[in-house]
C-alpha cells in the first residue's frame, strides 16, 4: 500500500507466498492470498517499482519447481498478476534488483542453480514499463555457476554496476563491463 509504512513480502518455500500490511504502529496483517494460493519451491523475493507507477511491485524466484512469479502492485496491498512476463524459467537460488545499466529504471539479476546454472540479467524496457528484455547473453560471462547468493553494489566507488555472485567452489565478481573474474 502507499502509506509510506513498511510493510512486509514473504518469499515462502512450498507454501503460498504472503504480505503483510504495516498498521502504521508497527504491527503487521496478513493478507490472505495477495499473492495468491500457489505453493511453490520459492525462494528469495525482491520489490521495487517496475513499471514507473509509484506503487511497489514484486518478484519471486523459485529453484526445484522453476515457479518463478511475478506481480505489479495496484497500491492498495492488492497485486495483479503478470507472470507470464518474466523471460525465462530456471532453478533460481538467488535475486536482486537494481538499477544496472542507468537508465533510471529497475533491472532483474537472477542466480541460478541446476544442470545450466547459467544467471540471467533482466533488463527494465524502456519501450514497455513493467517487462524486461533479456541481456543474459549480451551483459552477463557465459558460464554455468552454482548461484548461492547475489548482490549489486558500486564496489568500486565508481558508479559503475557491479555483481557479487556467490557461487560454489569459488566466488566470482562481475565488473561493469561484464568480465568474470574470481574473487578471493
Amino acid at each position: 500500500d502507499v502509506d509510506e509504512d513498511l510493510d512486509a513480502v514473504v518469499a515462502a518455500e512450498h507454501a503460498p507466498n504472503r504480505l503483510y500490511l504495516n498498521e502504521g504502529d508497527g504491527r503487521l496483517t496478513y493478507q490472505e492470498n495477495a499473492f495468491g494460493t500457489g505453493a511453490y519451491d520459492t525462494e528469495h523475493v525482491r520489490t521495487a517499482d517496475f513499471n514507473g507507477d509509484n506503487h511497489p511491485d514484486a518478484i519471486f524466484v523459485a529453484e526445484d519447481d522453476r515457479r518463478h512469479q511475478y506481480f505489479l502492485g495496484r497500491g492498495d496491498g492488492t497485486f495483479r498478476n503478470v507472470t507470464e512476463r518474466l523471460p525465462e524459467r530456471s532453478e533460481g537460488n538467488a535475486l536482486d534488483v537494481g538499477d544496472v545499466d542507468g537508465d533510471g529504471r529497475p533491472d532483474v539479476v537472477v542466480g541460478n542453480t541446476g544442470e545450466d546454472g547459467q544467471n540471467f540479467l533482466w533488463l527494465g524496457d524502456p519501450e514497455r514499463p513493467g517487462h524486461f528484455i533479456d541481456a543474459t547473453a549480451s551483459h552477463l560471462p557465459q558460464e554455468s555457476d552454482q548461484t548461492q547468493g547475489i548482490a549489486l553494489a558500486d564496489i568500486g566507488h565508481d558508479r559503475s554496476r557491479c555483481t557479487r555472485v556467490r557461487c560454489w567452489p569459488s566466488t566470482r565478481l562481475a565488473m561493469s563491463a561484464w568480465t568474470s573474474r574470481t574473487a578471493t
